[in-house]
């Protein structure tokens, strides 16, 4: 599949559940529970014990769309894709992890503050930048003061952001979020209560589209 194609298809779910979980079966139980609950696209981040092993088991499922995050170097990009990793996130912009996925086609959504760094990663080629940790710089203030210059701006946005807030990222130019502790809840993890976390799934499914915006994807530079 294409990286217009993987994109897209991420879009159309809008809410990327940022999955850390302490052993390869939690992180297994804790993915089947979202995508009982319509949120098939999750990001499996480096800093669990062996995420190319749940990438690998992730990425057997055809109705499944796994990506890697906190992928902070090339060698970790090219370890995850190898496992299957279908797009790549960071809180970071890496020139050499940008030109392997160009390479292999795949999307790559970096990490990104400031005007500058902004443009630096999608001239560089980027997907989509994400803006983190974006509750600490002003949250959707922030975004409002992006798309006041470049009312064309969107992103992905992660840090801070919920049930009570994604509606206001939303309408103001983000276009994916990545939503950690306030999605995955590391107590219904540990607790096993996976029903509990299907029906927050579907809780931030049902929220996704009472905000959707249908006009199509600009593109900011």
């Amino acid at each position: 599949m294409s990286d217009k194609r993987i994109h897209a298809q991420l879009l159309l779910q809008g809410v990327i559940p940022v999955l850390r979980a302490e052993t390869d079966s939690e992180a297994l139980n804790a993915a089947a529970a979202l995508a009982d609950g319509g949120l098939k696209a999750l990001e499996v981040t480096m800093t669990m014990p062996d995420p190319e092993a749940v990438l690998r088991t992730l990425s057997r499922d055809s109705t499944l769309l796994p990506g890697a995050g906190t992928v902070m170097n090339v060698d970790e990009a090219a370890r995850c894709l190898e496992a299957g990793a279908q797009f790549i996130v960071s809180p970071v912009f890496d020139e050499e992890v940008c030109a392997i996925c160009r390479k292999t086609d795949v999307p790559y959504y970096p990490g990104a503050l400031t005007p500058n760094e902004i443009q630096r990663a999608l001239r560089a080629g980027a997907t989509m930048v994400k803006v983190f940790p974006v509750a600490n710089f002003g949250g959707v203030s922030y975004l409002k003061s992006l798309r006041s210059p470049w009312p064309g701006f969107e992103c992905m946005v992660s840090g801070g952001v919920d049930l009570n807030n994604l509606g206001e990222y939303f309408k103001n130019g983000a276009r994916l979020i990545g939503a950690g502790s306030s999605l995955v809840k590391p107590d219904l993890m540990k607790t096993g209560q996976w029903s509990e976390l299907t029906k927050l799934a579907q809780a931030y499914v049902e929220a996704f589209h009472r905000c959707r915006q249908p006009a199509p994807s600009q593109v900011w530079t």
